[in-house]
């Protein structure tokens, strides 16, 4: 196949709308940040807080986006006296996650974790 079938190809293809529900629902891909990608295991709150000052600094919150997600290795372990829930390692997180995201939310942003059950991670049974 030619460069010019291609282009003829690709450009017939681009003339027709995608049909969609018109609803105002997804206009725009999820607008947020999850640190996966850019630290892994490297994440740590100073980390996080400054990604957070960036995306208002550097104008992406008023782009639409929204949120700054933590995703793994934010936990070292579970805390057995409280109904077995993650506990935050607080040599990567000294000031708590409650201090971190109203810290975040001050910013205008929201904040979320996500909590994975996996074989390395002590799991609730039923998880």
């Amino acid at each position: 196949m030619s460069l010019r079938n291609i282009f003829g190809a690709a450009t017939a293809l681009l003339a027709f709308g995608a049909e969609a529900v018109n609803n105002g629902l997804a206009r725009t891909p999820q607008m947020g940040w999850d640190n996966w990608n850019a630290l892994g295991c490297d994440v740590s709150e100073e980390l996080l807080l400054q990604t957070a000052d960036l995306i208002v600094d550097y104008g992406l919150k008023d782009l639409g986006y929204h949120y700054v997600i933590l995703d793994d290795c934010w936990s070292n372990g579970r805390n057995a006296s409280d109904n077995n829930t993650l506990v935050a390692d607080a040599k990567k997180f000294p000031q708590g996650m409650k201090a971190m995201a109203e810290a975040i939310h001050d910013l205008g942003l929201g904040f979320g974790m996500i909590r994975k059950c996996r074989r390395e991670i002590f799991c609730i049974r039923g998880n």
